[in-house]
């Protein structure tokens, strides 16, 4: 069975992810917060404010809205950033307000990451990175065919 997240609101958050070779299968189940629409959300303390956030297994950084930024911003010290951030299958660069460095917290669980800030409205990301520090995204190897029986029957079982 899936481990269950319980967030400071009483919100859970279940996300497993199962990967295997390109010829082998790949496996992904998540069950996330009522009315998602099947999207893996959770919230996350950031600043001490509860932000719901995507879980982007495809990821690479975290993004916030700038409507996001405006609960936090007395907390943080927003920095110009000279990276250019692209959303998935777009040429044109998203136009970002800068970035700073915080902790973020699910349940016992804190790590510290940079979070970048979007100038703009859109849902909050986590990268897949952060997502697995925070043990919400597990990702499993699965070498053959019974490997991946035995990982389905244990997690379903």
């Amino acid at each position: 069975m899936f481990d269950k997240k319980q967030t400071k609101k009483g919100v859970q958050c279940q996300i497993e992810e199962i990967e295997s070779s390109d010829e082998d299968i790949m496996l992904i189940g998540a069950v996330s917060n009522a009315g998602s629409g099947g999207i893996p959300r959770c919230e996350v303390e950031i600043c001490g404010e509860s932000v719901p956030f995507i879980v982007d297994s495809g990821a690479v950084t975290n993004i916030i809205s700038r409507e996001t930024y405006e609960l936090i911003k007395d907390n943080v010290t927003l920095a110009k950033t000279s990276k250019t951030l692209y959303a998935f299958g777009q040429s044109k660069p998203l136009k970002m307000m800068g970035q700073f460095e915080t902790d973020l917290c699910v349940n016992s669980k804190k790590v510290r990451a940079i979070i970048f800030v979007f100038n703009g409205k859109s849902s909050n990301l986590l990268s897949a990175s952060t997502s697995r520090a925070l043990e919400l995204l597990h990702i499993h190897n699965i070498n053959s065919e019974t490997d991946l029986e035995s990982v389905i029957k244990s997690k379903f079982s």
